[in-house]
Protein backbone atom coordinates (compact mmCIF):
# COMPACT_ATOMS: atom_id res chain seq x y z
CA UNK A 1 0.00 0.00 0.00
CA UNK A 2 1.12 3.64 -0.25
CA UNK A 3 2.74 3.29 -3.51
CA UNK A 4 4.70 5.89 -4.66
CA UNK A 5 7.09 6.45 -7.64
CA UNK A 6 10.36 6.79 -6.86
CA UNK A 7 12.35 6.03 -10.51
CA UNK A 8 11.54 5.18 -13.95
CA UNK A 9 13.62 3.01 -16.64
CA UNK A 10 13.69 0.73 -19.79
CA UNK A 11 12.02 -1.96 -18.16
CA UNK A 12 9.63 -0.74 -15.15
CA UNK A 13 8.68 1.90 -12.60
CA UNK A 14 10.06 1.73 -9.26
CA UNK A 15 7.60 2.53 -6.46
CA UNK A 16 7.87 3.47 -2.58
CA UNK A 17 5.58 1.33 -0.96
CA UNK A 18 4.54 -0.35 2.35
CA UNK A 19 4.49 -3.51 2.98
CA UNK A 20 1.43 -4.68 5.10
CA UNK A 21 2.29 -7.79 6.82
CA UNK A 22 6.18 -6.91 7.85
CA UNK A 23 4.84 -2.58 8.03
CA UNK A 24 8.21 -2.14 6.77
CA UNK A 25 8.96 0.13 3.08
CA UNK A 26 9.95 -1.91 0.37
CA UNK A 27 11.02 -0.56 -3.11
CA UNK A 28 8.45 -2.42 -5.80
CA UNK A 29 9.14 -2.69 -9.26
CA UNK A 30 6.59 -2.85 -11.73
CA UNK A 31 6.86 -3.80 -15.24
CA UNK A 32 6.06 -0.65 -17.49
CA UNK A 33 2.34 -1.34 -19.01
CA UNK A 34 3.78 -0.20 -22.39
CA UNK A 35 5.75 -3.54 -22.89
CA UNK A 36 2.80 -5.17 -22.13
CA UNK A 37 1.20 -3.99 -25.02
CA UNK A 38 0.82 -6.92 -27.84
CA UNK A 39 1.41 -8.97 -25.09
CA UNK A 40 1.32 -12.28 -27.91
CA UNK A 41 4.12 -10.99 -29.61
CA UNK A 42 7.48 -12.85 -29.53
CA UNK A 43 9.62 -9.21 -28.71
CA UNK A 44 6.83 -8.40 -25.34
CA UNK A 45 7.02 -11.99 -24.19
CA UNK A 46 11.21 -11.61 -24.61
CA UNK A 47 10.73 -8.45 -22.24
CA UNK A 48 8.77 -10.22 -19.88
CA UNK A 49 11.19 -12.97 -19.48
CA UNK A 50 13.97 -10.47 -19.47
CA UNK A 51 11.74 -8.53 -16.79
CA UNK A 52 11.52 -11.69 -14.46
CA UNK A 53 15.15 -12.74 -15.33
CA UNK A 54 16.32 -9.35 -13.52
CA UNK A 55 14.12 -10.51 -10.12
CA UNK A 56 16.16 -13.86 -10.39
CA UNK A 57 19.28 -13.20 -11.38
CA UNK A 58 19.29 -10.70 -8.49
CA UNK A 59 18.08 -12.59 -6.07
CA UNK A 60 20.56 -15.71 -6.52
CA UNK A 61 23.15 -13.20 -5.26
CA UNK A 62 23.07 -12.44 -1.49
CA UNK A 63 25.33 -9.62 -0.83
CA UNK A 64 26.31 -6.76 0.94
CA UNK A 65 26.35 -4.35 -1.22
CA UNK A 66 23.97 -5.85 -3.70
CA UNK A 67 19.99 -4.91 -2.98
CA UNK A 68 18.20 -7.86 -2.01
CA UNK A 69 15.39 -9.12 -3.60
CA UNK A 70 12.73 -9.87 -0.77
CA UNK A 71 9.23 -11.40 -3.54
CA UNK A 72 8.53 -11.88 -7.05
CA UNK A 73 4.76 -11.83 -8.49
CA UNK A 74 1.99 -10.54 -10.71
CA UNK A 75 -0.90 -8.81 -10.08
CA UNK A 76 -3.16 -8.24 -12.84
CA UNK A 77 -0.77 -9.36 -15.67
CA UNK A 78 1.91 -7.64 -14.55
CA UNK A 79 4.98 -8.78 -13.27
CA UNK A 80 7.00 -7.29 -10.26
CA UNK A 81 9.08 -7.99 -7.37
CA UNK A 82 9.86 -5.83 -3.70
CA UNK A 83 13.45 -5.47 -3.20
CA UNK A 84 15.20 -3.37 -0.02
CA UNK A 85 14.09 0.37 0.03
CA UNK A 86 17.63 2.42 -0.44
CA UNK A 87 17.40 5.77 1.43
CA UNK A 88 19.57 7.51 -0.55
CA UNK A 89 20.93 8.65 -3.68
CA UNK A 90 22.75 7.54 -7.02
CA UNK A 91 26.56 7.89 -7.03
CA UNK A 92 25.62 10.20 -10.39
CA UNK A 93 23.59 12.21 -8.49
CA UNK A 94 25.99 12.50 -5.60
CA UNK A 95 28.76 13.11 -7.32
CA UNK A 96 27.10 15.66 -9.80
CA UNK A 97 25.55 17.59 -6.26
CA UNK A 98 28.17 17.59 -4.10
CA UNK A 99 31.83 17.38 -4.08
CA UNK A 100 33.12 14.10 -2.88
CA UNK A 101 36.93 13.30 -1.58
CA UNK A 102 39.00 11.03 -3.66
CA UNK A 103 39.14 8.39 -0.70
CA UNK A 104 35.38 8.22 -0.35
CA UNK A 105 35.19 7.61 -4.04
CA UNK A 106 37.51 4.55 -3.98
CA UNK A 107 36.07 2.96 -1.13
CA UNK A 108 32.73 2.97 -2.79
CA UNK A 109 34.82 1.55 -6.34
CA UNK A 110 36.53 -0.81 -4.27
CA UNK A 111 33.19 -2.02 -2.67
CA UNK A 112 31.47 -2.19 -6.10
CA UNK A 113 34.44 -4.08 -7.31
CA UNK A 114 34.39 -7.19 -4.56
CA UNK A 115 30.89 -7.55 -5.26
CA UNK A 116 30.45 -7.69 -8.97
CA UNK A 117 33.56 -10.02 -8.57
CA UNK A 118 30.90 -12.03 -6.67
CA UNK A 119 28.41 -11.86 -9.40
CA UNK A 120 30.70 -13.11 -11.93
CA UNK A 121 31.57 -16.22 -9.31
CA UNK A 122 27.92 -17.16 -9.95
CA UNK A 123 28.09 -17.12 -13.54
CA UNK A 124 26.07 -13.77 -14.06
CA UNK A 125 26.98 -10.40 -15.99
CA UNK A 126 25.39 -7.55 -14.58
CA UNK A 127 25.21 -5.44 -18.37
CA UNK A 128 24.46 -2.14 -16.60
CA UNK A 129 27.50 -1.05 -14.49
CA UNK A 130 26.85 3.24 -13.74
CA UNK A 131 26.70 5.43 -11.61
CA UNK A 132 23.42 5.38 -11.52
CA UNK A 133 22.56 2.09 -10.77
CA UNK A 134 25.14 2.23 -7.60
CA UNK A 135 22.91 3.22 -4.94
CA UNK A 136 24.22 5.17 -1.42
CA UNK A 137 23.26 4.41 1.75
CA UNK A 138 22.57 7.94 3.55
CA UNK A 139 22.33 6.44 6.99
CA UNK A 140 25.59 4.12 6.68
CA UNK A 141 27.35 5.18 3.68
CA UNK A 142 27.37 1.74 1.50
CA UNK A 143 27.33 1.46 -1.40
CA UNK A 144 24.84 -1.24 -3.05
CA UNK A 145 24.22 -2.11 -6.70
CA UNK A 146 21.20 -2.01 -8.10
CA UNK A 147 19.13 -2.52 -11.54
CA UNK A 148 19.88 -6.00 -12.51
CA UNK A 149 17.31 -5.30 -15.98
CA UNK A 150 20.31 -5.92 -18.01
CA UNK A 151 21.63 -9.03 -16.23
CA UNK A 152 22.18 -12.49 -17.56
CA UNK A 153 23.91 -15.61 -17.26
CA UNK A 154 27.88 -15.60 -19.14
CA UNK A 155 26.52 -17.88 -21.99
CA UNK A 156 25.88 -17.80 -25.77
CA UNK A 157 22.46 -18.81 -25.33
CA UNK A 158 21.15 -16.09 -23.28
CA UNK A 159 17.95 -13.43 -22.83
CA UNK A 160 19.92 -10.96 -24.24
CA UNK A 161 21.68 -12.55 -27.39
CA UNK A 162 18.00 -13.11 -28.56
CA UNK A 163 17.26 -9.43 -28.24
CA UNK A 164 20.06 -8.01 -29.09
CA UNK A 165 23.09 -5.23 -27.98
CA UNK A 166 21.09 -3.63 -24.72
CA UNK A 167 22.46 -1.13 -22.17
CA UNK A 168 23.47 2.58 -21.89
CA UNK A 169 25.26 4.07 -24.55
CA UNK A 170 26.27 7.18 -22.99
Amino acid sequence: EELTEIARGGMGVVYRGLHKKTQRYDAVKVMRPDHLVGSASEHASLLRLQFLRESQLAARVAHEHIVPVYQVGETDGRPWFSMQLVEGSSLYDLTRDSQISSERVVRYIEQIARAIDTVHRYGILHGDIKPQNILIETKTDRPLISDFGLADLDSASSVRSAMGIAGTPA
